[in-house]
């Protein structure tokens, strides 16, 4: 108890006001359709109205008289930041990092509320109307929502449902921190609320509503509780959020699948603490799994890595871990779908370069009954996306901020349907890493590309069976060991051809370590080079 004690009271006191303020929705500029103050002050008083959309003891509140149209069905942002314009470089005072201090554990939830005009913000907010859309509580018993928010710049993401009503909603954003919440008042409520109009919903749904304030209780165990475990850590074994459930579209009604369970101990965002990656497309679940593009920032992606996206708008930023898989494949331009994929049984990443997972994904030492046939000389293209059979533009192949390599290799093996990938195979075929004059991730490429990464077999390949391994590392969370992610698929070839040629290959696992330059690197700073894992040799033949 004393080493909770103690930890508890050292968080409170070097972070005493290192706060926060959701200050830009969907990457327009900073207080465009919000209700937004000038300082960071937090809501304290679970009964008090300003609990809904903000107010007292905030200061310096600047009303806007935009509302933002939104397509019903779509998924959209808030970005918070320390202070007003808080950059990496200069985060403000009292915090250790642009969006809120660390030690402010906690859970990210957003609501929303039918008004007859959203600019009346926010004397519209209190009172009944509201229902909760999203929530991410506890991730793991080493990750918060807020750690994840951290990670992704500060951007949260939400899914508007498209079965509701089209009109005007106030779209409620808010961050619970609770370091200090072990007695009432303590938790700390930070809101913001953005003025939207929907359209393109479908009308088939009535959500059940509550009231704010009302819904919260100062004794609920999501807002009175002790977070500090037996070690002092800020990680207990699980959480409640507080609210009501998240309201998903009924089957049939168009939108959102409704909530399917979990692999055990997990939860759709609530509850206890969901698995790893389950909070964002992992098996099973059923929330938001792509970021949205805004096409203001497809064309302008390179200068806003440029200036390191730390300023307002970063609207490619996602604050759920990216899911995303290599799925089809194209020889010449002729589409052969997903015939000789070994497809991973869910799109959540490797994240341990000696795992043996790191050859073929999880499950990919198993091979299919299909083959596809290539000509040495010939193209192939490598095709990635979000989720399973959706194969279009509209969204990133790999979202958000997860830029990093993409490298393709090929390994001769005696039967493509059968091998299992390991031994010293493995030789490149193709790569991009990061071009500095650019700014240029091959990410980016891929996704200027609708997921498509073409190379050319080397012509004076020996003909015979190959596996193919695509993969892509997203690199946005590598700074520290075992935070880099790993996509990959393998595919089943056989070249044909007259070629000779045999090259040398390297081991999966083998030929990564968690401490090569090129995994275990913090890209969320100015880099003067970037090292491609792997053998340093691409073979084109």
């Amino acid at each position: 108890m004393k080493l909770q004690h103690a930890y508890n009271v050292a968080a409170v006191l070097s972070v005493a006001s290192a706060h926060t303020i959701m200050q830009s929705f969907n990457g327009n500029p900073m207080g465009d359709a919000i209700y937004m103050p000038s300082s960071n002050m937090y809501q304290s008083d679970v009964n008090a109205n300003t609990l809904a959309c903000n107010g007292a003891p905030a200061t310096g509140f600047r009303s806007s008289s935009k509302k933002i149209t939104v397509q019903a069905g779509s998924t959209v942002t808030g970005l918070w930041l320390h202070e007003l314009g808080s950059t990496d470089s200069n985060p403000g005072s009292d915090t250790d990092n642009k969006v809120i201090a660390s030690s402010h554990k906690g859970p990210l939830l957003a609501y929303m509320k039918k008004v007859s005009d959203a600019t009346q913000n926010p004397s519209a907010g209190p009172g009944n109307g509201w229902f909760k859309i999203s929530e991410v509580g506890l991730i793991s018993s080493t990750q918060w929502a807020v750690d994840a928010l951290i990670s992704a710049g500060g951007l949260q993401s939400v899914k508007i449902p498209s079965c509701i009503e089209n009109g005007d909603y106030l779209l409620r954003f808010e961050l619970i921190a609770l370091h200090s919440a072990s007695t009432y008042p303590g938790a700390q409520f930070y809101v913001e609320c953005a003025q939207i109009t929907v359209t393109g919903g479908t009308g088939t749904a009535n959500p059940s509503t509550v009231a704010i304030p009302g819904s919260y209780s100062g004794s609920d165990p999501g807002i009175k509780v002790s977070i500090y475990n037996s070690k002092g850590s800020p990680y207990p074994s699980s959480y409640t959020i507080p609210g009501p459930p998240v309201f998903t579209c009924p089957s049939g009604s168009g939108s959102n699948p409704p909530t399917s369970t979990l692999p055990a101990g997990g939860s759709d965002g609530g509850g206890a603490a969901a698995p790893k990656y389950g909070q964002c497309g992992g098996i099973g679940w059923t929330g938001p799994t792509t970021s949205i593009i805004f096409p203001r920032l497809r064309s302008h992606r390179r200068i806003i890595y440029q200036h390191e996206a730390h300023h307002l708008p970063r609207g490619a930023r996602s604050l759920c871990y990216g899911t995303f898989n290599f799925q089809e494949l194209w020889v010449d331009g002729v589409d052969q779908e997903g015939t000789c994929i070994r497809t991973p049984p869910s799109n959540s990443p490797v994240t341990s370069a000696t795992s043996n997972d790191i050859t073929c994904n999880v499950g990919g030492t198993k091979g299919v009954a299909g083959l596809c046939s290539v000509a040495a000389g010939q193209t192939v293209t490598v095709e990635m996306h979000a989720q399973p059979g959706d194969r279009s533009c509209s969204s990133e192949a790999i979202g958000g901020n997860h830029y990093g390599p993409v490298i393709i290799y090929m390994g001769k093996v005696t039967d493509a349907k059968t091998a299992d990938g390991s031994g010293a195979i493995w030789f490149k075929v193709d790569e991009e890493g990061y071009d500095v004059p650019t700014k240029t991730w091959g990410t980016m490429t891929l996704n200027d590309n609708c997921g498509k990464r073409t190379f050319t077999v080397p012509s004076s390949l020996a003909p015979g069976n190959y596996l193919l391994r695509a993969e892509v590392i997203a690199l946005h969370a590598a700074s520290s060991s075992g935070g880099a992610q790993f996509y990959m698929s393998c595919y089943q070839l056989e070249v044909t051809g007259r070629g000779t040629t045999n090259p040398s290959g390297v081991s999966f696992p083998g030929a990564y370590s968690a401490s090569d330059p090129g995994i275990l690197i913090n890209i969320n700073q100015d880099i003067a080079s970037y090292t491609i894992p792997g053998p340093t040799d691409v073979f084109t033949g």
